[in-house]
This record gives C-alpha cells, structure tokens and sequence, in this order.
C-alpha cells in the first residue's frame, strides 16, 4: 500500500490568507478529513469557522489557562498528534498555496526512494503581493532553493514533508520556539544529526502570499533567524553549511559588502585625502557585482533593471546586516565563555 499524506496547517488570525491555502490543498487531491487547522490563540475566528463550513479537522493550540499564541512549533507538534496514524506529515503555512500537483509529487517522491526522511519545496517564481520587498524577498528565496544542493542539512516547514515515524523519534519541532523563527531548521539538523536524509526538490513548488515591508523584512530576517541560527550553530558546535543563504559564495558576498560599506565610509571622513579609499571602495563594490551577477540577472530578467538594481541593494544590506550579526553573537559567546563570572 502506498504511503499518503496528511497535512497540518498552523494559523495565528489567517483570515483570507487560510481559505486560499486550504482550497488549495483540496484542489491538490488531499480530502478535508485530511487536512489538520490548528489554531493558535487566532482572534479573528475565521480557522474555525473555515473549519465548520468545509468540514476540516480542527484544533486549537492553546490551553485554557494559556491562551497566547505559544508559536507554530507547538501548533504544528498538536497537528501531528492528531494524526497519530498518518504515514506522511506535510506542514504548510497558513499564507502558502501549493501547486495541483505539489501533493502527488511528494508522495511519489516518498514512495519512491524509502531512504528519503524528509523533503521540501520552494517558492515560484511569481509572489502574489506586489511590493518590492515583497517580490525582492519572495524571489530570492525561490532562487536559493532553485540554485541549492540537493541533499539539504535544513528543513523548510513552509512547504516540507516527514515521515510520521520518523517525526516522533526525533521528538517533532523543538517548542522553545515560541514564535516564527528557526524551528525548521533547528528540526532539520536534529533529523540530520539523527541520520536522516532531507531533499530539497526545487521543482515541488508553492506561492506565497505575505507582504513583506521593511521593518519586518529586517525584524525577520535578523532577529528571528540570523542571530538564533548562529546561536544555534555555536551551541551544536557546528560550522556554517556551505547551501542555500549560508553557501559559501553568499559569505564571500558578505565580506566584499561590508568592505564597500566600510571603505565608503572611511573615504568620506577622509575628504581631501590622496583618495584611495575611494579606490578600494570601487574594488569592493565591483567584486560584489561579480560575486551576484547571477541573481543580479535573474532579479532583472524576472522584473527588469530597476528592480534588479534595487533588490541586489537589499540584498547587499541584507548581508551587511546577518553578517554583522553573526560576528556580534560569536563575540559574545567567545567573551562569555571567557568571563569567570557567566
């Protein structure tokens, strides 16, 4: 008998974000008995009542006497307890819509290759939201999964499947996570670590719905997941993997950006000067165009030159601001294991 999947959905207030990702998860042959909602601390009531009038399971993550959102690890973990006798366990975000046949493919992948313990997807090519942060954010990540190795050290739960057995003998997503941040990843290094082979199939795809501003791109993106990756990785003893954001290209990327933005920076305190901080700041900023001509053109293939031009920018800020970030958090874990008194 071949194996199936079930699916869990996390929400915290989805509202028409869930309908379309439960829409289209029927559309991609799963039955609605099949689908798990769990709703974590939502006050705008539309989980439950999606879940009245479409006859899907649901469930709340919250106790009683706990009532705040306790985050998505926990929402997902009450998910798969539900569906205690599932073969297959597929977690998709509340602001995903899977593609018709992103089911099929996962269970033929699954079925197929039994050595396989987990897998996940990407983002298309063609973010709903129509934001520059937003497209520039959407489209990055489906190029890191669309240009990144196979064989992954990381699990993605925004449209990622797992074994159930394999699931509950690593002890499912890690709740100390309370809010959105790098639970799937820290998931994936335990399944890793455990033995387990992760797949990253890039051509089992979703889109995504969030809009992406600004302030929570960076709020995200730094204190959600940088800094708690790097925390992680100090604590498991581990070195950066060489895949996906960390690849090696992305660190050498980081270094030539943060020495355009410091030799910039040096070369305009030194107005006057004989100008070779200029000059360095040119090599640097040249080096960098190198190092991401390749996203550089797919940015301009898939929206033109402006947006290229603007997202390699973020991009640059981005990896500014990570690295910056990774270096603070190995500083501080250095200096306090050298601090008799911590």
């Amino acid at each position: 008998m071949s194996l199936q999947i079930s699916s869990v959905v996390p929400v915290h207030n989805g509202g028409h974000m869930l309908a379309q990702c439960l829409d289209a998860l029927l559309v991609a042959g799963l039955s609605a008995q099949r689908i798990v909602i769990v709703d974590d601390a939502s006050t705008d009531g539309v989980a439950k009542k999606l879940s009245t009038d479409g006859n899907f399971r649901y469930t709340t993550a919250s106790a009683v006497s706990n009532p705040k959102p306790g985050g998505p690890a926990r929402a997902r973990n009450v998910g798969a307890a539900i569906l205690a006798d599932a073969d297959l366990l597929m977690f998709v975000d509340a602001d995903v819509i899977v593609h018709a046949n992103t089911v099929n493919a996962f269970e033929q992948l699954l079925n197929r290759q039994p050595e396989i313990s987990a897998a996940f997807g990407s983002y298309d090519s063609e973010p709903s939201d129509l934001g520059w942060i937003s497209q520039y954010k959407n489209l990055l990540h489906h190029y890191m999964h669309q240009t990144g190795k196979r064989q992954a050290v990381t699990f993605w739960s925004g449209c990622g499947v797992i074994r159930k057995s394999v699931f509950d003998s690593v002890g499912g997503f890690d709740e100390r996570y309370t809010q959105a941040s790098i639970e799937d990843v820290e998931l994936g290094m335990r399944l890793v670590e455990a033995g387990h082979r992760i797949e990253l199939r890039p051509e089992i795809q979703c889109s995504h719905l969030k809009r992406w501003t600004l302030v929570n791109w960076i709020s995200t993106d730094i204190f959600k997941r940088a800094i708690p990756w790097t925390e992680l990785l100090i604590a498991k003893g581990n070195a950066l993997p060489d895949n996906l954001n960390l690849r090696l290209g992305e660190r050498i990327s980081a270094v030539l950006a943060l020495g355009s933005l410091t030799s910039a920076m040096l070369a305009l305190l030194s107005v006057g000067a004989d100008g070779w901080f200029a000059v360095v700041a040119v090599l640097f900023v040249v080096g960098f165009l190198i190092s991401q001509r390749r996203l550089f053109w797919f940015f301009v293939r898939k929206k033109g030159l402006a947006f290229g031009t603007f997202s390699l920018l973020c991009h640059m800020l981005y990896l500014i601001l990570a690295s910056t970030s990774y270096a603070f958090v190995q500083f501080r874990a250095k200096f306090q294991s050298h601090d008799p008194q911590v």
